[in-house]
């Protein structure tokens, strides 16, 4: 009788029941999640470090670039190491796991990171076969577009498939609006026919500096209201929440720099 009941107990955000030592046991932080954890971003920093080209920087500018190459190398490996928890619990157990909001941050980040390699690589291949007289430039220009596109229709994606707390989808909502309007700022230079501005740079890193300063006020305000709500968040839960927050003070000490180096 008594096991019953205690395997009829559902969790606290009204989600599937499920066994008790189920649920714990798939939350627990093992071993073998810092080895992934480790793998993974020593590939992902080896990959990147390979892939950067160090001869279009010098000086300050190089220092910047492998601070941030290394910064970001390091939460990229968390995410896709989350991303692989969650496809593990998905294909070998019946419990479910992505429940509460830092779950789909975490997804989130994962799924921002193929976005990324993605776009590098449609990138390159245009470099390639490119007869432009300035094909760097265009390069870089098409990067901007396609990157602000997929991140934007990423999260608009995830601001409506996450749960919790509305702070949490308006801390997604907002940096789509602004992708979105920086969209037409590249179709617009594409007709320069290669004509540089500084401005280029400089409205990315404004841009960048706003958003991760606003989307920061709306990560603390759903976490201080979720702690005190005192649920049963996993492990997962809360590398989602701090890897947001890391994403978030990252991209705002990066626009500082730029905008500092641009001055």
């Amino acid at each position: 009788m008594i096991e019953q009941v205690v395997s009829s107990q559902s969790s606290n955000d009204g989600s599937e029941s499920e066994p008790i030592g189920e649920r714990r046991s798939s939350r627990r932080l093992r071993v073998s999640h810092f080895l992934l954890v480790t793998t993974l971003c020593a590939i992902v920093l080896a990959v990147r470090d390979a892939w950067f080209d160090w001869k279009s920087v010098a000086g300050q500018v190089e220092t910047y670039a492998y601070a941030y190459l290394t910064f970001s190398s390091l939460l990229y490996g968390v995410a896709l190491s989350g991303l692989c928890v969650f496809v593990w619990h998905r294909v070998c157990s019946d419990v479910p796991s992505v429940k509460f909001a830092g779950h789909w941050m975490l997804l989130f980040a994962a799924i921002g990171v193929i976005l990324d390699a993605l776009v590098s690589v449609s990138v390159w291949l245009y470099s390639e076969v490119t007869t432009s007289s300035y094909p760097d430039f265009y390069a870089w220009n098409l990067d901007k577009i396609l990157l602000c596109s997929a991140m934007a229709c990423n999260c608009a994606t995830f601001a409506w498939l996450i749960s919790g707390d509305w702070c949490w989808k308006l801390a997604l909502i907002f940096p789509a609006a602004v992708l979105v309007m920086l969209v037409p700022q590249h179709i617009y230079v594409f007709a320069m026919n290669g004509m540089w501005r500084e401005w280029f740079a400089t409205s990315h890193a404004y841009a960048q500096l706003v958003t991760t300063a606003v989307v920061g006020c709306f990560v603390v305000a759903a976490v201080w209201k979720e702690w005190g709500q005192r649920r049963d968040f996993d492990w997962l839960h809360w590398s989602g929440v701090v890897l947001t927050l890391l994403y978030v003070v990252g991209g705002f000490l990066s626009a500082m720099a730029w905008l500092h180096y641009y001055a």
